[in-house]
């Protein structure tokens, strides 16, 4: 009968291996495996997943592919990761800049604003033509409801 230390760490070494993250401080990882810079072993299917696995996030610096878009959404021209990279409509062409590279802000034409245009800042920023008032629709980032 097996004793009850040669138990626990066939324990051990299966719950980790299924986890995927191994917790001693190697200088290298085995097969299969990314090391953090401070030393913590993830599995490679862990890199570039879209989730902080290392301290700092390195396992997401690593030369990844951006992020799938819903459809309608604006792509960045450039992909950092943890920063915005799909932008709603919405926020496309809307005076402040999304996108790290400056893309959604990139070819557009803003209207001057008119004398009774709604103001989201009252002596600054984007302005909206009054009919849009009350649309139902946050124009105004700053969450500011435009007195409905």
């Amino acid at each position: 009968m097996p004793s009850l230390r040669l138990l626990s760490i066939v324990f051990t070494t299966l719950f980790y291996v299924s986890d995927g993250i191994t917790p001693y401080d190697k200088s290298t990882c085995g097969p299969g495996m990314f090391r953090c810079p401070e030393g913590k072993c993830i599995a490679s299917v862990a890199v570039c997943n879209y989730q902080k696995d290392c301290e700092k996030g390195e396992d997401e610096f690593q030369n990844c592919p951006p992020p799938d878009c819903e459809p309608g959404q604006t792509t960045c021209g450039q992909y950092v990761w943890n920063k915005t990279y799909c932008i709603p409509p919405h926020q496309r062409c809307d005076m402040t800049v999304d996108c790290v590279d400056g893309t959604d802000e990139a070819e557009c034409s803003y209207r001057s604003c008119q004398p009774d245009d709604i103001h989201c800042d009252p002596n600054s920023g984007p302005c909206f033509p009054k009919e849009k008032r009350c649309d139902g629709y946050l124009d105004c980032r700053n969450g500011k409801v435009r007195y409905c």
